[in-house]
């Protein structure tokens, strides 16, 4: 994760400050839609002081979030974004033990501040770079067959960081298409079977490709630089013309 959050900086640190972006200004609302694949998920129960040797494997499955935000004159987003997944439980990988299927599936509902650079690429066209910070909600509902049941949810520290490529529309509405790699923390949950055991999961790995539709509300064009090399010049030295007494 360290690794990771240092190329994430290190994109941010290279991105040219100066570069001004062809799209929008001002305040927008996003809507935005794709698909998601999460990772094996580890399982283990409470307190877990040693590597789980259980693993939840999970299929992909459609996601849909909102945002608002802001695009500064500079080429800088700020935005808060709901996003929602639901992945469908598989098979339990324990160690030693046959895969045991699984139905039911697992929830996240995350909410997201993201800070993200738009770098021009052409008058309609711009690479975005994001990262954001927030929380998700983990909402296990998974069985097995001899009846047990993973239940109960928890907030956790979630974090992301992603690429897309953004189009330019119309001068209020955006076209990005984007990938985000999104890590959910580890969570605690309940799992009833004849009685009530704690349960932990590891940390959530998610691979997002979605496709996101910003509205401008009220949508400022980007400052236009003016080239002074292209005005005409009074040559120095040469003396204007008197009109002489009398005309006009």
């Amino acid at each position: 994760m360290r690794s990771t959050l240092l190329v994430a900086f290190a994109l941010f640190a290279l991105a040219p400050l100066t570069a001004a972006h062809a799209g929008p200004q001002g305040w927008y609302l996003g809507l935005e839609g794709g698909w998601t694949a999460l990772g094996s998920v580890g399982y283990a129960l409470a307190p877990s002081t040693g590597p789980r040797q259980a693993q939840l494997d999970f299929s992909g499955n459609g996601t849909f979030g909102a945002s608002a935000g802001y695009r500064f004159p500079v080429p800088l987003r700020l935005e808060a974004e709901f996003g929602f997944a639901d992945y469908r439980a598989k098979f339990l990988h324990a160690a030693g033990l046959p895969d045991s299927p699984l139905s039911g599936g697992m929830s996240t509902a995350s909410f997201i501040t993201n800070a993200a650079y738009d770098i021009a690429l052409s008058p309609l066209l711009a690479l975005s770079l994001g990262f954001g910070l927030g929380v998700s909600e983990v909402d296990p509902s998974i069985r097995d067959p001899a009846g047990g049941h993973l239940h109960d949810s928890q907030a956790v520290f979630a974090w992301r960081m992603g690429a897309g490529l953004a189009a330019k529309v119309s001068d209020n509405l955006e076209l990005e298409l984007d990938y985000r790699y999104q890590e959910i923390g580890g969570s605690s949950h309940s799992f009833f079977a004849g009685r009530t055991m704690p349960v932990e999961l590891g940390a959530k790995h998610a691979h997002l490709a979605l496709i996101s539709l910003r509205w401008y509300v009220a949508p400022s064009s980007a400052p236009v630089s003016l080239n002074t090399a292209a005005l005409p010049s009074i040559p120095t030295g040469v003396a204007a013309p008197i009109a002489p007494p009398g005309s006009t």
